[in-house]
């Protein structure tokens, strides 16, 4: 069975002042996907999905928006050592 991917729409008035960056798809998942990951409660496969990148490009990408290539705490070292077994 398939695992069901999550959708998340966000309007936004006509009239917003959104800062350039924030209106590029593309810009808005890494930085979701560094949060998530870089908190621990996603795991690195989790986070390429939802960039859509390889691990190479995941962690130049990482790097170049300013999240670390692995989170800081133990149990999501843990997460990630048997998510790579």
């Amino acid at each position: 069975m398939a695992a069901l991917k999550n959708t998340l729409t966000i309007e936004l008035p006509p009239l917003a002042r959104i800062p350039e960056p924030l209106r590029d798809a593309q810009y808005v998942r890494y930085v979701l996907a560094g949060t998530l990951y870089s908190r621990g409660m996603i795991s690195g496969r989790d986070a390429r999905s939802l960039t859509g990148d390889d691990r190479r490009a995941f962690e130049e990408n990482m790097a170049r928006y300013g999240f670390p290539l692995m989170p800081d705490d133990e149990e999501t070292a843990a997460q990630e050592l048997k998510a790579r077994i």
